[in-house]
């Protein structure tokens, strides 16, 4: 009897562990889901004021997206092209230039909406 419960509790544990783990990894895929959606949405958001030459608007969104960026994990390589975009369209959106501006920013988005 000593070994059917000893069984028995082994098997709630390992049950209940499991459960866990895989509450946390969906909770892992949601958080990053999230995050990739507001990188894209403050993307949108910077290019279509860069596009109205409101570069002081588009210095905020691009500030946000970058910081969400740098946090991001994932493939690495794919993270830090896109990174590359966003930093190479918010230097353009400092200087001024609309159109390299909105090129950098929508090569990033086309890389975002890859990951």
């Amino acid at each position: 009897m000593n070994l059917f419960k000893k069984n028995l509790t082994t098997c709630v544990i390992t049950l209940a562990l499991a459960a866990t783990g895989t509450v946390a990894a969906e909770q892992t895929a949601t958080a990053a889901l999230s995050n990739t959606a507001e990188i894209i949405s403050n993307l949108e958001k910077a290019l279509t004021e860069v596009n109205n030459s409101s570069f002081a608007e588009a210095r905020l969104h691009l500030k946000t997206a970058r910081t969400a960026a740098e946090s991001m994990t994932g493939d690495h390589a794919k993270i830090a092209q896109a990174l590359a975009s966003v930093v190479q369209g918010q230097i353009q959106a400092n200087k001024g230039n609309v159109k390299e501006s909105a090129d950098q920013l929508s090569n990033a988005l086309v890389l975002f909406k890859a990951l």
